[in-house]
């Protein structure tokens, strides 16, 4: 399977997900803002980065650096991990806010994952 089927599974398993919270899809207003998709209804928008990967755990992961600026200081930016991703279009979804990540600066914003606060979905 190619990066870009891996990416599109783990897109439509967020959107799936999202929609079922009751959260509509919209993309960002420009390029380069730091996330994928905006998904919010009359009451929250969230700004969602997403990762995706065959294996069952997400490591370290490049942010770009407009991305990091929102894991600092947006309470309402998250960046989703999709893991264990599946021929069958199935995958593990991990929710995670700032809280849950440590950012290591010095090498380019790579997101390190701690597993205490995770939210867990199977898709």
């Amino acid at each position: 399977m190619k990066n870009l089927d891996i990416e599109k599974i783990g897109t439509d398993l967020v959107i799936a997900y999202e929609k079922a919270q009751g959260r509509e899809p919209f993309r960002p207003k420009y390029k380069g803002c730091g996330w994928d998709l905006n998904f919010g209804n009359n009451k929250e928008t969230r700004y969602i980065e997403i990762k995706t990967t065959r294996s069952k755990k997400l490591t370290g992961r490049w942010l770009e650096k407009a991305g990091y600026n929102q894991l600092r200081m947006n309470p309402d930016f998250y960046v989703y991990g999709v893991t264990d991703i599946k021929d069958d279009g199935t995958g593990t979804l991990t929710i995670h806010t700032a809280a849950d990540i440590t950012i290591e600066e010095d090498i380019k914003y790579v997101l390190k994952f701690k597993n205490s606060r995770i939210t867990e979905n199977k898709l």
